[in-house]
């Protein structure tokens, strides 16, 4: 994925799992996007949210996705094994790992970007794959 713009404090998602039929506000979504000017991992139930720095809420560490370059962003939603990890570049973010989120009956995947708060933002996508292993980026 490349973005026009770098990475925004406002929170917002670019791609979710979700158990229901595709309403944002039905069944539970997990999605990785960004906040606090970094990647993120966030649940809709509660709210729950994994920073990429660990956990603090400013604008510094994690990773952060810069504008106009392209970026290889891997996800791994295992919904009975209640289990969610989120790669960059072929290198997993450690503290987008989660290993207690579920279980879940994934039936929907959803790709754009979704704006909650900040500024709009232009996202291209190109060679998705789905599958049920680890593809790796080439």
């Amino acid at each position: 994925m490349r973005s026009a713009t770098d990475i925004q404090m406002g929170h917002n998602t670019y791609v979710a799992a979700g158990t229901d039929t595709g309403d944002p506000n039905a069944g539970e979504y997990v999605r990785i996007g960004e906040h606090q000017c970094q990647l993120e991992l966030n649940r809709k139930s509660d709210d729950k949210e994994l920073l990429s720095n660990g956990g603090m809420y400013m604008c510094s560490g994690g990773v952060k996705l810069v504008k106009d370059t392209w970026y290889c962003l891997e996800f791994s939603y295992d919904g009975p094994g209640k289990e969610v990890r989120v790669f960059v570049d072929n290198t997993e973010v450690p503290a987008l790992h989660a290993t207690d989120w579920g279980p879940y009956e994934y039936k929907i995947f959803k790709l754009g970007f979704e704006k909650y708060h900040g500024a709009e933002k232009t996202i291209w996508y190109d060679d998705l794959a789905l599958a049920t292993e680890q593809v790796h980026c080439q």
